[in-house]
């Protein structure tokens, strides 16, 4: 028996997608329970969800919180649960029709308290996906790709099942994290430190449904990126080298610094514009697409990074100020 906790935020259309794939489980209806905490959506959704469950077969329980991010909402997720097994899902990732016998399967075969079973995430059938979205999620399970076990800090949020008492034992969700970006990794790279082994089941898939239009706010959004690595690297000590495969800059050599500089001079968040143009007009060849694209999310990372490293100093700052 397990629950499954969800976070929303304004994505009610592809909520009941989600929602209707729960309703088609080979596992038993009655074996399981649906927690969505609404993270302070404006779309109508609570209403929506309310009438959904007058009619569904699931036991869903429905949370609603003022926008505090999903850090917040899958913690209260994880205290609310009834069953010893906690599985996350993101709102818009549609899992298959065995996807929770799959979990459960695998739990049974390893029950240690300390095992985390991670599923397999690909896109939705007949979803476009364009060239700046297209290393986005399959570059993440590729790394993986015919292992049998990941390692903690692969705790991907998308699809992933644990048990309950080791997370309210050992750590729950940093909720420093406002956002959606690496603060499921960072728990991950904790618990790694209490013992946690995650096990990999491609077998338990699940299907993005997200349509990308617009590559601005997607590349944009790695601004947040940047933003929660600041924070993650400000609560390390000597571990910071954890971080260089998620986007932190290395400037251990000449090289390095150079390569930095001169994505700092032509891909800034100022040119973006520019760029963006210039690949709709001119530039068909994909590979060169994902190469300027590639640079324009990762200078947009390292903005995001300098900025809340900014705000991080001068907020301590003042603290020392008040306290002085």
């Amino acid at each position: 028996m397990l629950t499954v906790i969800m976070p929303t935020y304004n994505r009610k259309d592809v909520l009941f997608r989600v929602l209707d794939a729960f309703n088609r489980q080979t596992f038993s209806l009655s074996n399981f329970e649906i927690i969505i905490v609404d993270d302070g959506s404006t779309d109508g959704t609570r209403e929506s969800i309310l009438q959904y469950c007058q009619s569904c077969k699931i036991s869903i329980r429905y949370l609603f919180q003022e926008n505090k991010g999903p850090a917040i909402a899958r913690n209260r997720g994880i205290k609310e649960a009834k069953y010893p097994l906690v599985l996350f899902i993101n709102d818009d990732t549609i899992p298959a029709d065995d996807f929770l016998e799959q979990h459960v399967i695998c739990h049974k075969k390893w029950p240690d308290e300390n095992i985390a079973i991670l599923g397999y995430a690909t896109w939705a059938e007949g979803i476009p996906v364009p060239i700046f979205a297209s290393h986005y999620l399959i570059g993440e399970f590729d790394k993986i790709k015919g292992l049998e076990e990941a390692r903690p800090i692969d705790f991907i949020t998308c699809n992933i099942s644990a048990k309950k008492d080791f997370l309210i034992n050992n750590g729950l969700f940093d909720e420093d994290f406002p956002y959606a970006a690496h603060e499921d990794r960072e728990l991950g790279h904790r618990l790694g430190k209490k013992g946690l082994r995650i096990k990999y089941n491609p077998n338990a898939c699940v299907y993005h449904y997200h349509i990308f239009e617009d590559p601005k706010p997607f590349i944009l959004h790695n601004k947040r990126l940047g933003a929660a690595l600041a924070i993650w690297e400000s609560k390390l000590t000597d571990e910071r080298n954890v971080l260089f495969e998620f986007g932190l800059r290395d400037y251990s050599s000449l090289e390095k610094i150079i390569k930095e500089v001169l994505r700092e001079l032509f891909f800034n968040s100022k040119v973006l514009p520019l760029w963006l143009w210039i690949i709709s007009k001119f530039i068909k060849k994909e590979s060169f697409q994902w190469y300027i694209y590639s640079h324009l999310m990762a200078q947009a990372q390292n903005e995001g990074f300098r900025s809340r490293k900014f705000l991080m100093r001068l907020t301590n700052k003042r603290k020392e100020q008040n306290v002085s």
